[in-house]
């Protein structure tokens, strides 16, 4: 049996007794269309009270080719990404209301404000979650413009009614 982090500091706080079983959280990656052999589009870690979901770092690829969308235009790339991330959190029974951090990458600085008036827009009435913003020389494939990756938390997803 694997003994996890979490177990060995449960144990060592005294908070397990000598019967308590560590069972490890269950994870699943979920897959894009023409990504698949390449990256997972999310992961799902569901540690049996709450479930984690990481986005991977989405972008102006359309889902079906990964063909870069939007060539140019800063806003439409961001508004693709952040629709993309959308659908992948809605795919997973959660919305951008789960959302409890972004990690945005801009190819030029310049597009800031821009960035964050896209993110305004995307998360409409959701809090906004604390972000980290990073400037990079490229990013993948040529022509992309923004990258944003989230990390999403909700309830354990019930599997029957109460």
């Amino acid at each position: 049996m694997k003994i996890g982090l979490r177990y060995l500091a449960l144990e060592s706080a005294g908070l397990l007794c000598a019967t308590s079983a560590w069972a490890e959280p269950a994870r699943k990656n979920s897959y894009g269309v023409w990504s698949k052999a390449i990256f997972a589009d999310t992961s799902t870690v569901d540690d049996g009270s709450v479930r984690f979901i990481f986005v991977a770092g989405m972008v102006a690829e359309d889902p079906d080719d990964g063909h870069i969308q939007f060539k140019g235009d800063f806003a439409g790339q961001c508004r693709m990404a952040y629709r993309k991330i959308h659908d992948a959190l809605q795919a997973q029974y959660a919305s951008m209301n789960d959302i409890v951090r972004t990690t945005a990458y801009l190819t030029d600085m310049r597009d800031k404000d821009a960035y964050q008036k896209c993110q305004r827009e995307a998360m409409g009435t959701a809090e906004m979650p604390p972000p980290t913003l990073l400037g990079v020389s490229s990013l993948a494939w040529p022509g992309m413009l923004v990258e944003v990756e989230v990390t999403a938390i909700t309830p354990r997803k019930k599997t029957s009614a109460p």
